[in-house]
């Protein structure tokens, strides 16, 4: 009996009765080497190191997709150690049709000799290093190299069976067709932000915490299911610096909100949400606009200007490593959506998106540039339609009482910096 309760035959296995989610919860709860790591490391873990491995060097979705899937027939047989494994010719002769069966089910095509090799070898690279790291034991004299920064360190199973599953969905999803050419080059932007994050490490300096792409997400940023998914014509784009780490109650309860989700925005986003920054921006849209943001509006769409999510930590240490690696990403974001409007919360953000068009303006004092008649700052799209990029305050809680130059965290300063937005907006606009 499986996890989700199916009664499943191995020795015979029903294509229908394969289920991911018996899937990624069993690996998620396997244990690599038999248990011998220094700590748990489990072959669901593994298998999303792998295909992460295989975006970053440039395969195909469906090899990425193969090596996500290639130890699935354990999921319903467990894992047996290689040394183990090439002694049991009967385990490999029932090993062969569950594992087929289940690239049948999933893969688009059968995998060619050369694909195979390319799943083989990662398989082989993956194991070499996590013998290294988990056990200080080089299996080989030559060190293969990677090319995506695998993760090691021990997270919950809960994780690992979101990240699985969320992955197995990304790359079995067909291309969405929303709004025709725009929704392919907006699918064709999440696919080459997703690669890009694979490989990258961020800024060489030590200090950083380290970014990673979110496999649960779907979209060009986790804060696009609130406001934005779908909207690709939206008058109004809104930007924030970066949404932090995942690994907290609040990004546990943010992925969850999105598995109930999968095809659509979410409808309850503010539903239990404490946010001092969303909560604020709900004030702010409704008395200052006067748009109703609480749910989805196809007249916004939310982005935060750094793509990737921190590992650890929430805030503080931005670095301008982070806006060079995702300026051309949120260029091409902005040149697909065409917006009348693009709000910055806070300084790094809107210097962010200056760099991205390439705008040089000197700002001095924020809170003073915020006031100013240079604000907003024109751009021209390469459409020939002109956006206007406000400097805003960050409307969380430094960044109001910044605002009020340490007073107190009242939103009145910034409404009617948002009051000034309106000119911008009104001329064939409708809520």
């Amino acid at each position: 009996m499986t996890y989700t309760g199916t009664m499943f035959d191995p020795l015979n296995p029903n294509p229908d009765q394969i289920d991911s989610r018996d899937i990624a919860h069993a690996l998620s709860m396997l244990c690599r080497a038999n248990g011998h790591f220094k700590t748990f490391y489990s072959v669901g873990q593994h298998c999303v190191n792998c295909m992460q491995e295989a975006a970053a060097r440039g395969y195909s979705r469906k090899v990425q997709l193969a090596c996500l899937l290639h130890d699935a027939s354990e999921a319903y047989l467990s894992d047996v150690t290689r040394p183990v494994k090439q002694e049991l010719p009967q385990y490999l002769e029932i090993e062969k049709p569950l594992q087929e069966a289940i690239w049948n089910k999933y893969l688009p095509e059968p995998m060619t000799p050369e694909e195979q090799k390319q799943v083989q070898e990662i398989d082989d690279a993956m194991l070499y290093h996590e013998f290294l790291a988990l056990m200080d034991t080089r299996l080989a004299a030559a060190e293969p190299v990677l090319q995506a920064k695998p993760e090691f360190d021990f997270v919950g199973f809960p994780y690992w069976e979101t990240r699985y599953l969320q992955s197995l969905s990304l790359l079995t999803k067909a291309p969405a067709s929303i709004g025709g050419e725009k929704g392919a080059r907006y699918q064709t932007l999440v696919e080459k932000a997703r690669l890009s994050y694979a490989s990258y490490d961020g800024p060489p300096d030590g200090k950083n915490p380290r970014l990673s792409w979110c496999d649960a997400c779907q979209e060009i940023n986790l804060w696009t299911y609130w406001q934005g998914r779908g909207n690709l014509n939206a008058p109004i784009l809104l930007v924030g610096q970066d949404w932090g780490c995942l690994r907290t109650k609040d990004g546990e309860a943010c992925i969850r909100k999105i598995q109930l989700a999968p095809n659509g925005p979410i409808p309850d986003y503010m539903t239990g949400n404490d946010n001092p920054t969303d909560k604020n921006l709900v004030q702010l849209f409704q008395e200052a606009l006067s748009i109703p943001i609480e749910r989805p509006n196809s007249n916004v769409f939310f982005t935060n200007f750094v793509l990737g999510y921190r590992n650890e930590g929430t805030s503080g240490g931005f670095k301008p490593g982070w806006v060079r690696h995702d300026q051309a990403f949120f260029q091409e974001l902005a040149e697909i959506i065409k917006p009348k409007v693009i709000l910055c919360l806070g300084r790094n953000t809107f210097e962010g998106v200056l760099t991205a068009f390439s705008k040089q303006v000197q700002i001095g004092a924020y809170n003073h540039f915020i006031e100013s008649d240079q604000n907003p700052v024109p751009v021209m799209l390469n459409s020939g339609k002109t956006a206007y990029i406000f400097a805003l305050a960050h409307c969380g809680v430094m960044g109001t009482l910044n605002r009020n130059q340490g007073k107190d965290t009242s939103l009145n300063t910034q409404i009617q910096d948002w009051k000034r937005i309106r000119p911008y907006l009104e001329r064939g606009y409708s809520c």
